[in-house]
């Protein structure tokens, strides 16, 4: 996971919330995570996903805010560090794919910002990372990958001997945790997606796409087609 692989890099220090809106509420190595950073997220995250708007709700989400929070800016750090940077035009790109993935146009989704009142610099910190990031991930390991004859012939066979085969089009929200301390914490967001879900308040993929820690959570957590058998129980 992200935080697995970059924790060497993180210094975190957690600030009381009830500090005024510009204070810190996270300190990742010499960046720091303002308070108004975690409500600007909390906003969008209680627009996007569905989720009713009263402070228990917000109490439960906001460590899993922060955490996201924490990921994206040493996404950003490890971006800056490989000298990657990320343009506007890419930014609008990622904008327009993630309204599409919302079912609907830049319009639509800048107007359903502008509704929520959400800063739309949180929306773009968002991109800004997921973009560099995945250029981070392309530099450092692109090269180590090395196709051969033999593996496009066993990938060939694999087609023939799946053919007829009942295919499963699955997508996940992954909420990892490496502390027991938190595990009752993610259980309960667990059980507050689900439940989001079952009645229909909000799409999979927007909730997949604000908690969901999983490589695929920008499209929506989808993992494609799968065929049965694959995933493990």
């Amino acid at each position: 996971m992200l935080r697995i692989l970059l924790s060497a890099l993180c210094l975190i220090t957690l600030m009381a919330p009830t500090y005024a809106m510009e204070s810190i509420a996270v300190v990742v190595n010499d960046d720091a995570i303002s308070v108004r950073d975690v409500t600007d997220r909390m906003r969008l995250i209680m627009v996007s996903s569905g989720f009713p708007n009263d402070e228990t709700v917000k109490k439960r989400l906001r460590p899993q805010i922060i955490s996201s929070l924490v990921d994206e800016q040493l996404m950003l750090q490890e971006a800056k560090k490989e000298g990657i940077s990320v343009t506007q035009e890419q930014i609008e790109e990622g904008f327009v794919r993630l309204a599409s993935q919302n079912k609907a146009t830049a319009e639509q989704f800048k107007a359903m910002l502008n509704q929520g009142q959400i800063n739309p610099s949180t929306i773009e910190r968002q991109i800004t990372a997921q973009i560099g990031w995945a250029q981070v991930v392309q530099k450092k390991f692109r090269s180590q990958v090395n196709i051969n004859d033999n593996d496009i012939d066993a990938f060939i066979e694999n087609i023939k001997s799946d053919a007829g085969k009942q295919e499963f089009f699955v997508s996940e929200i992954v909420l990892p945790t490496d502390n027991p301390d938190k595990e009752e914490e993610i259980k309960n967001l667990a059980a507050n997606i689900v439940q989001q879900v079952r009645e229909q308040k909000a799409p999979f993929g927007r909730l997949a796409q604000q908690f969901s820690k999983a490589p695929g959570a920008q499209q929506g957590g989808n993992l494609g087609w799968i065929k049965e058998g694959q995933l493990p129980q």
